[in-house]
């Protein structure tokens, strides 16, 4: 009696979170009762996306701390696992709310985000691209062989052409440098690739949090594994290892997962803790239990 009592309970705490959960079947009479595992119903994507829009459009924090946190803030931790979940359901609702002039600049980005956290989410970046920056840039972010060149160049977009030393990107980029400070930080980018040294330009920024150029992580990032650095997860590892005070860390954790490189008991207990590891499902049901 206890137990159905407190499975009852269960139940209603996650149902009044807005969650409609539906049970695996009943064991035998007599047999031990496994640990239930609930199921996202796709009756509920909708308003739990809008749910988690109206969240982000109203922060709970002022967006400063390490990455997950932020993203916790932010509420696209949550967007992300409802969207990774439930990909068939909700890639569609991202892409109608992040070509939505109807809706504000940062609810499009914001969809245009999760839409770039989505592993099979390029067809709908690429029809978004040609009008959104937003989906441009995670476009580019996920783009390792330059398969979209001409939709950057088409949109004259430097931050997206910064990550290639194609002849066309070289000079468009030579192009906008002579327009606008933002085109001449990015075609110092270029630069670091054109020299015979990139690699360990490249090298040196990412495996030194103190370096004079930390903040070109995120871009040194991408391009590294675009060119497939040599080392690159080794230096990744000596980057954690050492770095007391690190703006990227998250960054650089989780693009070392992604090369599925050597990771310490508690960063794999951090990318869990924040549903980069383990079924994204029950991650958001821990959530919305929790809240």
């Amino acid at each position: 009696m206890k137990r159905a009592g407190t499975a009852m309970i269960l139940i209603s705490a996650l149902a009044a979170a807005g969650l409609w959960l539906t049970p695996d079947a009943p064991t035998r009479p007599g047999a031990s009762a496994p640990t239930p595992a609930w199921t996202l119903d796709p009756r509920d994507a909708p308003h739990l996306l809008e749910r988690f829009i109206d969240r982000h459009e109203k922060p709970a924090g002022d967006g400063s701390g390490p990455r997950f946190e932020r993203e916790q803030q932010w509420s696209v931790t949550e967007a992300r696992l409802l969207a990774l979940a439930l990909p068939e359901t909700v890639e569609p609702l991202l892409e109608r709310i992040a070509g939505d002039p109807a809706r504000s600049d940062r609810t499009r980005d914001f969809a245009a985000r999760i839409l770039g956290l989505l592993p099979d989410a390029d067809a709908a970046l690429v029809r978004l691209a040609p009008r959104s920056a937003s989906a441009r840039r995670e476009l580019c972010a996920r783009d390792f062989r330059g398969d979209h060149l001409s939709i950057y160049l088409a949109a004259g977009d430097a931050e997206a052409l910064s990550h290639w030393t194609d002849p066309a990107a070289v000079s468009a980029l030579k192009r906008l440098a002579a327009l606008s400070d933002e085109g001449r930080r990015m075609e110092e980018r270029t630069d670091i690739l054109l020299t015979p040294g990139w690699a360990v330009r490249l090298s040196t920024i990412l495996g030194d949090a103190c370096h004079e150029q930390n903040y070109l992580t995120p871009w040194a990032l991408q391009v590294a594994r675009s060119r497939a650095l040599p080392g690159l997860a080794s230096t990744l590892r000596d980057r954690l290892d050492t770095a007391i005070v690190d703006d990227y860390r998250d960054d650089v954790l989780l693009a070392l997962s992604e090369l599925d490189g050597e990771l310490t008991d508690d960063e794999q207990a951090r990318l869990e803790a924040f549903g980069y590891l383990g079924d994204p499902a029950a991650h958001l049901a821990r959530i919305l239990g929790r809240n």
